[in-house]
């Protein structure tokens, strides 16, 4: 079967029509990439928020005897593992946020709870921020995490 109203070489209309594929991907991708930059009012661009991690100081206070606590955010996990003879006294150290993903996780296992509820203060400070305090409660071990607002 011959169409009459096509004219040229059968080999050069298949490369033209592959180029023009070829380019409107090209367009397409372009246009769906993560851009380098965004616009704004005014002709002028703001780069995009670079991933900022702040150092926070953490105090927690435990109601009870724990034999294992983690506090964890976008760092290395801050942890220790207790003695039955250690006192409640509140556990301090520096945990690193990611502002992007300001999550705070805390893991409490307790050394003798029985069927009493066992309480977790932690209060977490910032420098530049609002300072959070926050307290978790549960019957058994406590795995929890900490949304801030930062």
């Amino acid at each position: 079967m011959h169409i009459s109203c096509v004219r040229g070489s059968p080999l050069i209309r298949t490369a033209l029509i592959l180029l023009a594929i070829l380019a409107s991907g090209l367009v397409f991708s372009h246009l769906t990439a993560e851009p380098k930059s965004k616009p704004v009012a005014g002709g002028g661009t703001t780069e995009p928020r670079s991933k900022k991690q702040i150092r926070a100081r953490y105090i927690l206070t435990l109601s009870e005897r724990a034999a294992y606590v983690e506090v964890k955010s976008a760092g290395e996990p801050s942890s220790w593992n207790l003695s039955s003879e250690s006192g409640i006294e509140p556990l301090t150290g520096d945990i690193i946020i990611d502002t992007d993903k300001p999550v705070v996780y805390l893991k409490v296992n307790w050394y003798e709870l029985a069927d009493r509820r066992g309480f977790a203060k932690l209060v977490i400070e910032a420098m530049g921020q609002e300072t959070v305090t926050q307290v978790f409660d549960a019957t058994g071990n406590l795995d929890e995490f900490l949304e801030l607002t930062f």
